[in-house]
């Protein structure tokens, strides 16, 4: 059994909701051993050679369980689809209870040349209603982005001026220069979002290094990522 335990920071509702980031860990069990949790061997007899993860809030979520299973992907990308498992009475099924959303799709994606890594390498990206072919497009941009500041002002050229001033903006900024310590800026998330009232259909990712996290608005234009605005996500 290999089990890993991530911290993560997923959004609750609403995707302009920032205050509404609830603190998530997640462990992830990859193999078959005797010695692993009843649970998780009961989970495996719906997808046999899956790995299994498990995802606890502090808030009124409680506990959610799901399987990855690996799908076939297009070259360069290794892609894992997420399928959440629910408790009904006394067995686990892959069908949500009467009157639930089980939401759209998500998927662990990962841009790499030689074989896929387990789902549990802290790498995989997660994804909610993206294409691979897109999710690739983003990894291009964002290591474009990512690789000078001459790149990284170029991106923001239609994000308000007042979002320039802040804090978390600066925070960005430095971490992208270098000049600080951190070991770099991770995507931990792509999502997009259809059309909601007022508000246009977009893309979303959250970004992180070590101590900071941000929310990015992106618009696909063509086959070009455009930044829209950014936020400084509350922890």
């Amino acid at each position: 059994m290999r089990r890993i335990v991530v911290v993560l920071l997923l959004w609750s509702s609403g995707h302009t909701c920032l205050a509404g980031v609830l603190p998530y860990v997640c462990e992830t069990y990859v193999g078959s051993e005797s010695h692993l949790p009843n649970y998780v061997k009961e989970i495996q007899t719906l997808a046999p050679n899956a790995a299994v993860k498990t995802c606890t809030t502090s808030g009124d979520s409680g506990t959610t369980y799901s399987v990855l299973r690996k799908v076939e992907s297009m070259p360069g990308v290794c892609d894992y689809a997420e399928g959440q498992v629910f408790r009904d009475v006394s067995h686990w099924t892959l069908t949500p209870p009467p009157g639930k959303y089980n939401g759209p799709p998500v998927h662990l994606m990962l841009v790499h040349d030689s074989g896929c890594p387990s789902p549990e390498d802290p790498r995989y990206v997660r994804v909610v209603n993206v294409s691979e072919d897109i999710f690739l497009n983003f990894e291009r941009f964002w290591k474009r982005v990512a690789s000078s500041q001459t790149a990284f002002d170029a991106s923001l050229r239609q994000i308000p001026a007042r979002t320039k001033q802040t804090d978390f903006f600066r925070k960005l900024e430095t971490a992208i220069s270098g000049t600080d310590d951190q070991s770099g800026v991770k995507i931990e998330s792509l999502a997009f979002f259809e059309a909601l009232g007022k508000e246009p259909a977009h893309y979303e990712s959250r970004i992180a290094t070590r101590d900071h996290r941000w929310k990015l608005d992106l618009d696909l234009v063509g086959n070009e990522f455009q930044i829209t605005n950014l936020y400084g996500l509350i922890e």
